[in-house]
């Protein structure tokens, strides 16, 4: 991991490994649209998304927002312990390391960090993985077959093998593309671990929540018993410790 800092009197600018033509205005929507490189906006999850091009490649840009009573009176700002501290800084610095670790995640581009007082607001550039949609959109589509829900599994326990935390692992921040290779989306609040059985099975049980609530959210989404039998299963033969599916 080499992240580059950049200060000025409007914040840190901060640079993964290898990014390239990294500067202030790349993490602003209405700039990117009036220089012709909006592709498209969106809602994910609390963040809005901004889709663009840049320097050939398509790049994905996300700020930072709080959910739930907190974010009724500073959605976007949150309390300044040091800029190794931030969000961004740490999920810059973990995309680069797993990314860097041949993990499939996206590959960071920048993040950018406003200190204001005690508070500061924070925003992240990665790659856009291409040819891809979420595991959630997919299901409410089409059956995945046998082979994806173990790729799902297979990946998953990469991913724990290498001691690395989702905080929040559902079926929208699992990315699948043409060629049904899997990805991983959106560490923010993610870390190292180290091995432990306990929080992979959470972890593993966060998941299978998620996917349960969408099916009783949407009149058609193809899950059951039996592809979640088949992602563990899958899971358990990629290492040595047995999961059971909840």
């Amino acid at each position: 991991m080499a992240i580059t800092v950049q200060k000025d009197q409007s914040g840190f600018l901060l640079s993964a490994t290898r990014a390239v033509d990294v500067h202030r205005q790349l993490f602003r929507c209405d700039w990117l649209r009036e220089q012709g490189k909006l592709l498209s906006t969106a809602v994910g999850g609390r963040a809005r998304v901004c889709v663009f091009r840049h320097a050939g490649d398509e790049c994905v840009l996300r700020h930072y927002r709080r959910g739930g009573m907190v974010a009724k009176f500073a959605s976007q700002s949150y309390f300044w312990m040091g800029l190794r501290q931030t969000r961004a800084w740490r999920e810059l610095a973990l995309l680069d390391d797993l990314h860097a670790e041949g993990l499939p995640v996206p590959r960071p581009l920048a993040a950018w960090v406003r200190r204001r007082g005690v508070g500061y607001r924070a925003a992240l550039i990665t790659y856009r993985i291409p040819n891809s949609q979420t595991f959630a959109d997919l299901l409410q589509q089409r059956a995945a077959p046998e082979t994806l829900w173990r790729a799902v599994g297979e990946t998953l326990r990469r991913f724990h093998d290498a001691g690395v935390y989702h905080a929040d692992l559902n079926a929208n921040n699992l990315l699948i593309d043409d060629q049904s290779q899997v990805f991983l989306i959106d560490f923010d609040k993610g870390e190292r671990l180290g091995q432990g059985a306990r929080w992979q099975r959470d972890n593993l049980s966060r998941l299978h929540r998620s996917l349960c609530k969408l099916q009783r959210r949407h009149a058609t989404f193809y899950f059951s018993d039996a592809a979640w039998g088949w992602l563990t299963q899958a899971y358990a033969q990629s290492g040595e410790r047995i999961v059971e599916s909840d």
